[in-house]
């Protein structure tokens, strides 16, 4: 995270990211990710004692000092910032928790960024959405595709389940 303040780059461009980084991780760690999420929201008998919510409370201040600096020099509309910051972890959490629970179709990491771009058109003032034409599709050279290959399996599936029905 303390790279992810440092970055280079606009704030869109750093938050955006920072969500493909964990998004990726996520993925490449989906059994831990698993593991993780029991252990947070299962019940605690047996559980060992960790502190998961200080990662969270850490990536918050990041992402709100990043998108306040975004509201800051004029990137971002003005607005509250701790708002914004949850609408962007909240697009990153859908994500995630779709292929966590094998959802019929995964979002992956351009469903990602389509969702955060949905986000970021309600965020960005009007110098940053002139500004933000030319960030469209930067993000994916740079991005560990999880996304075309799950969401192609998924609709594969799909497919194969609705003629196993029809037969």
């Amino acid at each position: 995270l303390e790279v992810f303040r440092t970055r280079r780059g606009s704030a869109r461009e750093r938050v955006q990211g920072l969500c493909d980084e964990l998004f990726s991780l996520c993925l490449e760690n989906m059994g831990s990710f698993k593991l993780v999420y029991a252990i947070y929201y299962g019940p605690p008998q047996g559980a060992p004692r960790f502190d998961f919510d200080a990662f969270y409370a850490e990536l918050l201040r990041a992402m709100r000092q990043v998108v306040t600096e975004g509201i800051r020099n004029g990137e971002f509309r003005r607005g509250n910032p701790n708002d914004m910051t949850q609408a962007i972890l909240g697009a990153l959490t859908v994500a995630l928790e779709s292929h966590m629970a094998h959802a019929p179709v995964y979002v992956g990491n351009r469903g990602l960024a389509r969702i955060l771009d949905i986000v970021f058109h309600g965020l960005l003032s009007k110098t940053g959405k002139r500004k933000g034409k030319r960030y469209a599709g930067s993000f994916h050279r740079h991005s560990r595709t999880h996304g075309d290959l799950s969401v192609r399996r998924s609709v594969q599936q799909a497919s194969r389940r609705k003629q196993l029905t029809n037969r």
